[in-house]
C-alpha cells in the first residue's frame, strides 16, 4: 500500500478594520480542489491561506495529517 492523502481543509485569515481579524475554513478532497482553493483566496473576502491541513494514511495504513502553515508579512502603514 502506498501513502495516499484522503481530504483536507484550508485555513483562511483575514482582517478588516469593521470585524477585526477573523478566521475561515473551506474543505477539499482532491488536489485540483486545493489548487481552486488557493487560487480563490487572493481575489475576493476569504482572505490570505494561513494553513493547509492534508488528512491521508501512510503506507502501513496509519492515519497521518501534514500541516502546512503559512505566515504573511507586510509592511507598516505609512
Amino acid at each position: 500500500m502506498s501513502a495516499q492523502a484522503h481530504s483536507g481543509t484550508v485555513i483562511y485569515m483575514n482582517w478588516t478594520p469593521q470585524r477585526g481579524l477573523s478566521q475561515t475554513s473551506a474543505a477539499f478532497s482532491s488536489l485540483d480542489e486545493l489548487f481552486a482553493l488557493c487560487l480563490d483566496s487572493g481575489s475576493g473576502s476569504k482572505g490570505h491561506v494561513e494553513e493547509i491541513y492534508i488528512h491521508g494514511s501512510d503506507a502501513e495504513g496509519h492515519v497521518r495529517q501534514v500541516t502546512l502553515t503559512f505566515r504573511a508579512a507586510s509592511r507598516p502603514a505609512k
